[in-house]
């Protein structure tokens, strides 16, 4: 086997343990596995946005941390009723307070970055963590992995095989809009195959899993802003074969807080 499908592939075994124990381990190592990327989120949003005015772990840290005292509050006042939306509020708070306190004055670049970085991850965890702590949560979480999987890897090979027009080809050349409609149908294939996983009809969760294919593709669009706007490829190295973790779950971090908003609204969390 060529040497760099073999690092790819052993990384994908070790991403794939990874999101197991996200879905299916106890609530506690759930929030400590959710804060641990957050914080390797934050490295790579302050590498991305910070370069040349930031300091490296230190910012990195200071950016996760409410993200994680946040997600901590939250798994704590799991009884309380209602406690995401007022736990959100809390976090939009503090992705103004930090940058302020960071810089000693008004929010200016690097602050305003420092509250993006926040709402950009925070919220996005905080949605994955009121969605896996629900009682029936692992399903929930599996149905969301399962359709952005299948909008990625359809998208991929669609775009590859028909070409066509680019999607965006100022963002991101290598993307077009038959592997755009690819990916959305086949996410809305797989989450109707799936709707008895989240108790939804089989229509309404096609819908849905077309939702979410859009919200993961447009997420996937932002980063490849960001990464253009810094001049890289990856917004690391830390997953050898694949870059980095944000350049793996940039669709998750759009597509999950789509997915709780419709979730809420249909009453179902």
């Amino acid at each position: 086997m060529d040497k760099d499908i073999a690092t790819r592939v052993a990384s994908a075994v070790v991403m794939m343990a990874g999101a197991f124990a996200l879905i299916w381990l106890g609530s506690l190592t759930t929030v400590l596995l959710t804060g641990l990327v957050v914080f390797l989120m934050a490295r790579e949003w302050t590498f991305l946005t910070l370069q040349g005015e930031g300091r490296a772990v230190a910012d990195a840290a200071l950016l996760a941390a409410p993200v994680f005292v946040v997600l901590l509050g939250f798994w704590a006042g799991l009884r309380l009723e209602g406690a995401l939306l007022p736990s959100a509020l809390v976090l939009l708070a503090l992705a103004l307070l930090v940058p302020v306190l960071r810089r000693g004055r008004g929010l200016g670049r690097p602050g305003m970055f420092w509250m993006a970085g926040i709402v950009y991850l925070g919220l996005p965890s905080l949605a994955f963590l009121g969605l896996r702590l629900h009682a029936d949560g692992g399903w929930f979480v599996f149905w969301v992995f399962a359709v952005v999987i299948a909008t990625d890897t359809f998208a991929y090979f669609v775009g590859k095989a028909l070409k066509g027009p680019k999607l965006a080809p100022s963002i991101s050349p290598g993307k077009t809009w038959a592997g755009f409609w690819g990916g959305s149908a086949a996410a809305g294939l797989v989450g109707a195959a799936a709707a008895g996983s989240i108790d939804l009809g089989v229509s309404l969760a096609g819908l849905l899993g077309v939702a979410v294919a859009v919200s993961a593709q447009i997420g996937d669009l932002f980063e490849s802003v960001m990464k253009r706007r810094a001049g890289v490829k990856h917004s690391s190295d830390l997953i050898p074969g694949h870059g980095g973790i944000l350049d793996r779950i940039d669709g998750y971090l759009f597509a999950i807080p789509v997915f709780v908003l419709f979730l809420t609204a249909l009453g179902l969390p």
